[in-house]
């Protein structure tokens, strides 16, 4: 076979890419799936964890003006549930309305699930 030569044509076969299907639970994972364990101390172990959801809380309840014009905002452990507070001035820096007071949110400790929320004048 010594007259034989190979000889490549420019053709090139393009294959449709699909992209991936998109993961998303439903009820049969849910009833199969394994949750992990809790840590010992909860989820919400330490205070900058804590002040970061309540002030994410009082932002969803009341809007972010409201986290403007009160403030520091401190946090408090007691036992499972933490405590964070706030002192509101009576005036509001913004101009408007404002008569003053506490606002707190109260968080498990074990789960990060909010218990309550307070403001008081």
């Amino acid at each position: 076979m010594k007259g034989l030569s190979l000889v490549t044509i420019g053709i090139c076969l393009v294959w449709p890419i699909s992209q991936p299907q998109r993961w998303v639970p439903d009820e049969a994972w849910l009833k199969k799936a394994k949750l992990t364990q809790r840590p010992l101390q909860g989820y919400v172990r330490n205070k900058e964890t804590a002040l970061i959801i309540g002030q994410a809380v009082l932002a969803e309840t009341f809007g972010k003006r409201f986290l403007q014009n009160s403030g520091p905002y401190d946090a408090k452990r007691f036992g499972d549930v933490w405590v964070i507070y706030s002192y509101f001035e009576p005036i509001d820096k913004a101009g408007g309305p404002n008569l003053g007071g506490v606002t707190t949110v109260e968080l498990s400790a074990i789960n990060g699930s909010v218990l309550g929320v307070t403001t008081e004048r």
